[in-house]
């Protein structure tokens, strides 16, 4: 049975070549190279299959005798002029396909490649491919390059990057998909990759250079890095801005070159994040490959990916140098721009220095039922509004060591220099300001006074008081009320940077999200950069709870003098004396007196409304509100 079976395979065999050559044949004379080239393929099988060198391994391969027999059956004259027609079919197209490269043909390009991957041609093929590819790589991206239009000279480099980027996308976009399918066997998808990688590195690189040398970028930084030291270690006067503008420019100038070095980064990092995706997608199709033509062999080792490019090339290395250079610029940019706000403390008593209260919470509400709203300072608008620019136009380059150096400056930048100011402003201008006495509250001199003068509902004179002293009155009560409120407001920076903090981590999580590749180191080291925040974020807290607990302890003696000389103490004779038991002393004490006394008598059945009422129309009561209130607003 077994020797049947062989023998009709050896039979099936030669009636496929035989039907093979007569088809070949028949196409070869009508010049019908695909026809050819299609109808040629079972008996190219058969000869590769039964290659010495494959005969050796002995993988897939005939014995002798079933070779002999499959000659036999066929014919010498079917298989010599099988393989003439072959190597004349080879030396057609070869040259039709070669004369094509030259004429730059791409339609007949795109006819002849995948009859040069059938007919085992595919080294010579990717040889002639690379060489017609060479060329249009060279008018695209010179086309590209020097198709620049816009008249700005700032915008002319990142239009130019961007357009040979653009140039080289489009040509691997364009010949992947075929040489990836036709002559991947050899490697002629890896050669396209190398190719326009290359070509685009050696197009883009001088333009690169030439944006640091116009730039100067390495002296800008050199002078950025050491006026920074100069804003961190706190050398830099009010007065002056650590030669920020004589070395580097001013606030604007430098925040408009930011926007264009971080444009560059963001279109090379795109280019350079897309050639990776390419790399990715090839080594998929070629497991695909391996996977498929190996599923029934238990044996096939597993597939190994190819290095298509190395890690870091030259276009890499020259996006780090820049990017480093851009953020220690940013970074300076960014403490010069809070410099300029803390220099605004000048204006601290200006009403145009504050502004509502951006953020909610149960006790605004409340104060807000009012005229008198809670306030806060134009400061923290100011330095976290640089904070943010300057953190997500990093974020927007697309480049993780940009983006988590960027982070690691802001988080530094809010929690030494920013936090202190607050902290000072919240002591030394806030809490000291409200103390009552010494302050803009009134003190424990003139409490008495005041409270008469409010629960009696009018202050007498000998003179009365007239309208114009009235006015002014009433003005010094507004303008002390409204410096109250602003003394209030060096209190709530501290607690809305806790809230904005809280925002910026927050953006800064989402950016990451949507605008870098997900599990990949780079990205989660950005992830643990933009955490450190969290710890600046603590610190406020912490600075918020120490400048209330310093508001505390400053009220908390004038309290118990406010209750003191209200209430009494336990030991006075006055102690929360009411009115009814005063008369009752005054003629004789309760329960008897001198004659003509009048006797009172306590009712101790009383509801919980009645209590308090009668709470209420204790003078004491009246006395004590009346104080606290005053205190409080």
């Amino acid at each position: 049975k077994e020797a049947i079976e062989e023998e009709a395979a050896c039979i099936a065999t030669a009636l496929a070549i035989r039907q093979a050559e007569a088809q070949t044949n028949s196409a070869w004379q009508n010049r019908d190279f695909t026809a050819a080239s299609k109808a040629i393929q079972p008996w190219l099988k058969w000869k590769l299959e039964n290659e010495p060198k494959k005969a050796k391994n002995g993988v897939g391969t005939e014995s002798a005798k079933r070779k002999k027999r499959v000659v036999a059956y066929t014919g010498e004259y079917a298989l010599d002029q099988l393989e003439r027609t072959y190597q004349h079919l080879q030396q057609v197209l070869l040259q039709k396909y070669e004369a094509a490269v030259q004429q730059g043909n791409l339609q007949l390009i795109g006819q002849y490649t995948p009859l040069l991957g059938r007919l085992e041609l595919e080294p010579k093929a990717v040889q002639l491919y690379m060489q017609f590819l060479r060329e249009i790589l060279n008018d695209k991206v010179s086309a590209e390059e020097n198709d620049i239009d816009g008249n700005q000279q700032g915008a002319t480099f990142a239009n130019k990057m961007a357009k040979v980027y653009n140039g080289s996308v489009s040509v691997l976009r364009h010949h992947l998909p075929m040489v990836s399918h036709c002559l991947y066997r050899a490697n002629g998808d890896v050669a396209v990759i190398r190719l326009v990688h290359d070509t685009c590195s050696e197009t883009v690189l001088p333009i690169w250079r030439s944006y640091q040398r116009q730039r100067q970028l390495g002296s800008v930084r050199r002078h950025a890095e050491r006026i920074s030291d100069l804003y961190h270690q706190g050398e830099v006067d009010p007065d002056s801005d650590g030669g920020f503008t004589t070395h580097i420019g001013s606030l604007p100038d430098v925040d408009s070159a930011m926007e264009e070095a971080a444009m560059c980064i963001q279109h090379a990092e795109s280019y350079l994040r897309f050639v990776q995706h390419t790399c990715d997608e090839v080594n998929r199709a070629r497991q695909y490959r391996h996977d498929k033509s190996g599923s029934s062999d238990t044996e096939t080792p597993a597939y190994k990916p190819m290095e298509i490019l190395p890690p870091s090339t030259s276009l890499h290395e020259m996006v780090a140098e820049v990017g480093g250079q851009y953020v220690v610029i940013e970074r300076c940019l960014l403490l010069a721009g809070m410099h300029r706000a803390y220099v605004a403390e000048s204006n601290i008593e200006d009403p145009k220095y504050y502004r509502p209260l951006t953020i909610r919470s149960a006790s605004s509400s409340a104060m807000t039922q009012g005229n008198r709203k809670p306030l806060q300072s134009v400061l923290i608008e100011t330095c976290f509004y640089a904070a943010q620019r300057g953190t997500q136009r990093a974020f927007c380059t697309g480049h993780t060591g940009t983006a988590s150096a960027m982070a690691n400056f802001c988080a530094e930048a809010l929690s030494n220099g920013f936090l202190e100011v607050l902290r000072h402003r919240a002591e030394d201008y806030g809490v000291a300001l409200l103390k009552p006495g010494d302050g803009l509250l009134v003190g424990s001199a003139n409490y008495f006074s005041t409270a008469t003068s409010i629960i009696g509902g009018r202050q007498t004179g000998t003179g009365g008081t007239s309208g114009a002293g009235a006015k002014d009155s009433l003005e010094d009560a507004e303008r002390r009320n409204q410096k109250i409120a602003q003394a209030c407001a060096l209190l709530n920076d501290v607690q809305v940077a806790v809230h904005n903090t809280e925002q910026l981590m927050a953006m800064l999580t989402d950016a990451i999200t949507k605008g870098f590749p997900p599990d990949s180191h780079g990205t989660e080291q950005l992830r643990l950069c933009v955490k450190s925040l969290s710890s600046v974020q603590d610190q406020f807290k912490a600075a918020a709870d120490s400048s209330i607990e310093s508001l505390e302890s400053i009220m908390k003696p004038r309290i118990r003098s406010i209750v003191g000389e209200s209430v009494g103490t336990e030991n006075s004779s006055t102690f929360m004396v009411s009115p009814v038991m005063k008369q009752s002393n005054q003629s004789g004490g309760i329960g008897g007196g001198g004659a003509g006394g009048t006797t009172s008598r306590m009712n101790y059945n009383l509801d919980e409304e009645a209590y308090n009422l009668l709470q209420l129309s204790e003078g004491y009561m009246a006395h004590l509100s009346a104080l606290l209130e005053e205190l409080i607003q």
